[in-house]
C-alpha cells in the first residue's frame, strides 16, 4: 500500500512524545491519497500574532486540523491543564488559555478563510478539526467537547484511517447534511494546490551585493592572515615570494615596505605597473621614508636628473625600455652612487622585471651587490605577458641565497571565481579559503554589437543590484577603442594609459596588462576570443583574476569547443589532486 505523504518526511523539532506517535501512525495507517503536515504555523490568526496546528491532513474529502495533547488533560472550573506524563516537562502542569476545542477550531476557521481566498474549490469541500489525546481514555462530556471527534487511548488499538473515517462522516454531517451543502471530493491536483499553498516550497536567494559583501568580509580578513605569516620572515635580509594571482603579493608588499620603513631604513617599492606603482603610492604617501616608482619610471628620473636622455637612441621602445634606458641609468649610478639609493627594495610583480639589464640597477640602487643587500622579491611565474621570466636572472636572485616563501592561499578571489580562472587559463587551482561566492556568469557572443548589448545588460543588472559604479571594472586585452565596449552607452573612464585605476568616479575601464597588480569587486572580461594561444591564456589568467566576488566573462561563440576541452582538462586535474 501506498502511504500517506509526509510534510517533512521526519517529525519537526518537538518535545511532545504524543505528536511522534501519532506522526508515525498517520504516516503508517492513512493511505497514499492523503498528505499530512506537521507543526503549521498562522501568522493569519485574527485574535492572535500566532498560532500553530500539530497537523494539517489533506484528503479526499478535505482539509483536518488535529490538535494533540500528550499526557493528563484535566478542567477545573472552566479552565483546562496540561500534565506531560514524559520528556523534561514530566508531571509539571500547565494551564491552557483555551479547551483544545476551541484552539483547534479557531484555527481551522482561518485556515479556511485562507484556502477559501487562494483556491475557489475549498469553499465546497470540507475544513474541519480534531482533537488528539492518545495517552487518556476521554470521558469527559458537555456541550463543548465532540466526542467524534477525539482520538483517546482506546483509538490507539485501530487504524488511525478508521479514525479519519469516523471525523469525516461527522464531519459530513455537521457541514453538508445540517447546512444543506453539497459536498465535493478533492482531486489530485487540487490537494497538492492545497499542500503548496500552505506548504509550498521556495528558494530564497541572497542578493548579489549582500553575498559579495559577506565574501569581501572574509577576504580581507584572509590576507590579513596572510600579511601576519609573512610578518615571520623580518629577520630574513633576501626573501623570494612565490604565488599566483590573489595570493596576496601585492597587500604583503605594501605591509613590508612599510614595516621596513618603521627601523628607519630608506625603501624603494619598485614594480613595472604604471597603475599599480599609482595605487602604491597612494597607499604609501604618509611616508617619507619610502619611494613608489615604477623601474622604468625610476630610471628615466636617474638620466633625466643627470641630464643625459638626449644619450637615448631613437629606437622601439621595447629596446629603449629593456636595453638602452637600464644600461645608461646603469652608467649613472654606478657613478654616482649616492644619488639614488635604499637601505631595502621590494619588487612587486617581480616576473616583468626579472631581466639581467633590471637587476643590474636594482644591484646598484642597494649597495651593488644583491648577495649582500636586502630586498623582497615578489612573484608570479604564471604571469607572462610582458615576455615573461628570464631564468638566469632568476637564479642570479636565488644564487643571493634568499629565503623562499611560497604563498599558496587564495584570499582575493571567491571559490567559484578561482576556479573558473583555472578553468579559463589552465593554471593550476590554489588552495581557496574564501566562502562560496555569486557564481561566475559566462556570456557567449557571436558579433561585436551582439557583445555590447550583453555586457549593457549586465552593467543594468548589477546597478538595480545596488553595486556603485565604483566597483566595477571592465578589462579587455584590446584598447578602449577596439573594444565592443568602444560604442556602447556605458560611461566609463579609460585608466589604461596611467593615473589612478583606483581612485574613479564611474566604471573603469583598462586593458588587462594596465590593471595587473590591482582588483576589483565585479569584473567584466569583456571581447575574449583566444583560448588557445600562450599570449590569450595569459591575458585570460590575469583578466579573471582580478576579481574579488562577482566575475563576468564574454567569451566568442569561437571558443566553445576549446572551452570545453580546458574544463574536462581541468576536472581531470583535480580529480588527479584528490585521488
Amino acid at each position: 500500500m501506498v502511504l500517506a505523504r509526509m510534510v517533512p518526511d521526519k517529525p519537526a523539532p518537538t518535545s511532545s512524545a504524543a505528536e511522534s506517535f501519532i506522526f508515525d501512525r498517520i504516516r503508517d495507517d492513512l493511505p497514499g491519497e492523503w498528505a499530512a503536515l506537521h507543526s503549521v504555523g498562522l501568522t493569519i490568526h485574527g485574535s492572535k500574532p500566532w498560532a500553530e496546528i500539530d497537523f494539517v491532513l489533506i484528503g479526499p474529502p478535505g482539509v483536518y486540523c488535529l490538535e494533540v495533547k500528550g499526557g493528563l488533560v484535566t478542567r477545573e472550573e472552566g479552565v483546562w491543564y496540561t500534565t506531560p506524563q514524559h520528556g523534561a516537562n514530566q508531571g509539571k502542569r500547565s494551564k491552557l488559555k483555551e479547551s483544545p476545542f476551541a484552539q483547534v477550531a479557531s484555527a481551522a476557521a482561518e485556515l479556511f478563510h485562507f484556502l477559501e481566498n487562494a483556491i475557489p474549490k475549498a469553499r465546497e469541500t470540507i475544513t474541519g478539526y480534531a482533537v488528539v489525546a492518545p495517552d487518556l481514555s476521554w470521558t469527559a462530556r458537555g456541550p463543548d467537547i465532540d466526542l467524534a471527534l477525539v482520538y483517546d487511548e482506546s483509538d490507539t488499538l485501530r487504524s488511525f484511517e478508521d479514525f479519519m473515517d469516523r471525523v469525516t462522516k461527522r464531519w459530513t454531517t455537521k457541514v453538508g447534511s445540517n447546512w444543506n451543502r453539497k459536498l465535493k471530493v478533492l482531486g489530485r491536483a487540487d490537494k497538492q494546490l492545497i499542500l503548496e499553498s500552505i506548504r509550498g516550497d521556495f528558494q530564497l536567494v541572497p542578493a548579489l551585493r549582500a553575498t559579495a559583501d559577506v565574501a569581501e568580509r572574509d577576504l580581507i580578513r584572509l590576507t590579513e592572515e596572510q600579511c601576519t605569516l609573512f610578518g615571520r620572515l623580518a629577520s630574513n635580509p633576501r626573501v623570494v615570494a612565490t604565488g599566483g594571482a590573489g595570493t596576496g603579493k601585492t597587500v604583503i608588499a605594501v605591509e613590508e615596505a612599510r614595516r621596513l620603513a618603521s627601523s628607519g631604513q630608506r625603501v624603494l617599492y619598485t614594480c613595472f605597473n604604471r597603475n599599480l606603482a599609482s595605487h602604491v603610492a597612494a597607499l604609501l604617501a604618509s611616508d617619507a621614508l619610502i619611494t613608489v616608482r615604477t623601474l622604468h619610471g625610476l630610471m628615466m628620473e636617474v638620466v633625466d636628473r643627470a641630464g643625459r636622455r638626449y644619450e637615448l637612441p631613437d629606437v622601439s621602445e621595447d629596446d629603449l625600455m629593456s636595453l638602452f634606458l637600464p644600461e645608461l641609468a646603469l652608467e649613472i649610478l654606478l657613478d654616482d652612487a649616492g644619488a639614488f639609493s635604499f637601505d631595502a627594495v621590494v619588487i612587486d610583480e617581480g616576473q616583468d622585471l626579472l631581466r639581467e639589464g633590471y637587476l643590474d640597477v636594482i644591484e646598484a640602487l642597494i649597495g651593488g651587490d644583491l648577495r649582500e643587500g636586502q630586498w623582497r622579491l615578489f612573484i608570479d611565474p604564471n604571469q607572462n605577458i610582458f615576455g615573461g621570466v628570464a631564468p638566469a636572472a632568476l637564479k642570479r636572485l636565488r644564487d643571493a641565497q634568499p629565503v623562499e616563501w611560497p604563498l599558496t592561499v587564495n584570499c582575493r578571489n571567491t571559490a567559484p571565481i578561482a576556479a573558473q580562472v583555472a578553468i579559463l587559463s589552465g593554471v593550476p587551482l590554489s588552495e581557496t579559503l574564501a566562502p562560496e561566492g555569486p557564481d561566475v556568469a559566462i556570456q557567449w557572443f557571436d558579433s561585436l554589437d551582439e557583445e555590447r548589448i550583453a555586457v549593457e545588460a549586465t552593467v543594468r543588472k548589477l546597478e538595480r543590484e545596488g553595486f556603485t559604479s565604483e566597483r566595477i571594472a571592465i578589462l579587455s586585452r584590446r584598447r578602449l577603442e577596439s573594444s565592443a565596449v568602444a560604442r556602447s552607452s556605458i560611461a566609463v573612464t579609460d585608466v589604461s594609459r596611467g593615473g589612478s585605476a583606483v581612485q574613479v568616479d564611474g566604471i573603469r575601464f583598462s586593458t588587462v596588462s594596465s590593471f595587473k597588480g590591482l582588483e576589483a569587486d565585479i569584473v567584466l572580461l569583456v571581447d575574449v576570443d583566444d583560448l588557445s594561444t600562450n599570449e590569450g591564456l595569459a591575458s585570460v589568467y590575469v583578466g579573471t583574476s582580478r576579481a574579488k566576488v562577482g566575475l563576468y566573462v564574454f567569451l566568442a561563440s569561437s571558443e566553445r569547443d576549446r572551452f570545453r576541452e580546458l574544463a574536462k582538462e581541468f576536472g581531470r586535474r583535480l580529480a588527479e589532486t584528490t585521488a
